[in-house]
C-alpha cells in the first residue's frame, strides 16, 4: 500500500488527488500553522496530511510550488499536537527570494529560522529525519544536494512514541496556492 493511501487529513483542502505516491492540492484562504511569537495570533488552520510514525525514521518528498500571496507555503510537518509540532518548508516572499525555512513550536510557542534562497525555481526537495527524540531538516532547491538547515527537539517527545508526519501546504495572506508532492515517501534506518 502506498504511504499516502494510508494518510489522514487535519484541516482538509477543497480540492486534492493522492495517486502512485503523490499529491496535489489547492489551500484554502487565510490557513495556516503558528503559535503566538512575534505575531501574537494563534492559527491551527492550515491543511496536513498525516500518518503516525513511532520510533526513528526519515520522510522526504519532492515538491513543486505555485504560490500566488506572501507567506504561501508547502513542505513536511511532523506534529504532536496543536501546540508542539515542526514544519519545514519553502514560504513565497513577494518582494525577493523565498525562504527555506522550519518552525519549531514547544509549549504553544513558534520559533522560525529561515535563509532566502534566490537558486529556488518552484521546486523544493525536504528531507526531516528523527533520531531519537532529535529531529533534523534537510532540503535542496533546484539540482542541488541536499543541506542540513536545522536541528531540533520537540520537548515532550520521548523518541520512540508515535508522532504524526506528512505534506502540508497552508496560504496565511492570500487566497490560495497550489502544492504538488511527488513520492512521499517514508523509511526507517
Amino acid at each position: 500500500m502506498e504511504w499516502l493511501e494510508a494518510a489522514r487529513w487535519l484541516n482538509p483542502p477543497a480540492h486534492w488527488a493522492a495517486e502512485r505516491g503523490s499529491l496535489r492540492l489547492q489551500t484554502l484562504p487565510r490557513t495556516d500553522f503558528w503559535q503566538e511569537t512575534h505575531y501574537g495570533f494563534r492559527r491551527d488552520d492550515g491543511h496536513f496530511l498525516h500518518r503516525a510514525m513511532a520510533g526513528d525514521f526519515d520522510i522526504e518528498t519532492e515538491l513543486w510550488f505555485e504560490p500566488n500571496a506572501q507567506y504561501d507555503q508547502a513542505g513536511l510537518m511532523v506534529r504532536i499536537d496543536a501546540g508542539i509540532w515542526l514544519k519545514a518548508s519553502v514560504e513565497f516572499e513577494v518582494e525577493g527570494p523565498a525562504n527555506l525555512g522550519a518552525v519549531v513550536t514547544n509549549a504553544a510557542l513558534s520559533d522560525w529560522s529561515m535563509q532566502a534562497d534566490a537558486a529556488f525555481d518552484g521546486r523544493l526537495r525536504l528531507r526531516i529525519q528523527r533520531r531519537q527524540n532529535d529531529y533534523t531538516v534537510f532540503a535542496a532547491t533546484a539540482d542541488a544536494a541536499l543541506a542540513r538547515i536545522r536541528l531540533a527537539r520537540l520537548h515532550v517527545d520521548n523518541g520512540a512514541g508515535p508522532v504524526l508526519v506528512g505534506p502540508y501546504a497552508c496560504s496565511p495572506t492570500g487566497e490560495g496556492c497550489v502544492a504538488f508532492f511527488r513520492h512521499v515517501t517514508v523509511t526507517c534506518p
